[in-house]
């Protein structure tokens, strides 16, 4: 299943990780972008009776289009996503993402950015931030 969505996408421009709750501070840059968000499940598994059978689901992670660049000064970092009800993403009970950026040919003030895991374990979940700012997760 394929789903997209608008978000705020938070990155350390350092590629050091941070909290929810730093991520209005400096280096963390911050702009808005879609997402594309990919489920899969798999639930055959060979060699096993229909008992047997596992579910395994895995997420894909997407940005379809560059974003637009801000400070920049690692092209390896991570990121957080928050879509527009204000909730954080969530994998697998991750929700900092390993990136790489690279600057648009076309375009010097856009950014690429590519998910440096093809696929993540586990079905995503947004948990909302109300009240929970300061909760690290």
């Amino acid at each position: 299943m394929t789903s997209q969505h608008k978000c705020s996408l938070y990155y350390s421009v350092s590629g050091d990780p941070f909290t929810v709750e730093e991520r209005h501070t400096e280096p963390i840059e911050h702009t808005e972008t879609i997402l594309n968000i990919y489920t899969k499940e798999e639930e055959e598994v060979p060699n096993v009776t229909a008992i047997q059978q596992a579910e395994r689901v895995t997420t894909e992670l997407s940005l379809p289009y560059p974003i637009k660049k801000g400070q920049f000064f690692n092209s390896e970092s991570v990121c957080m996503l928050i879509n527009e009800a204000g909730a954080l993403l969530r994998i697998n009970g991750e929700h900092l993402f390993n990136i790489s950026m690279l600057r648009d040919s076309g375009d010097f003030e856009r950014l690429h950015v590519k998910f440096n895991q093809p696929a993540y374990e586990g079905r995503h979940e947004w948990h909302a931030l109300q009240g929970n700012e300061h909760q690290i997760f």
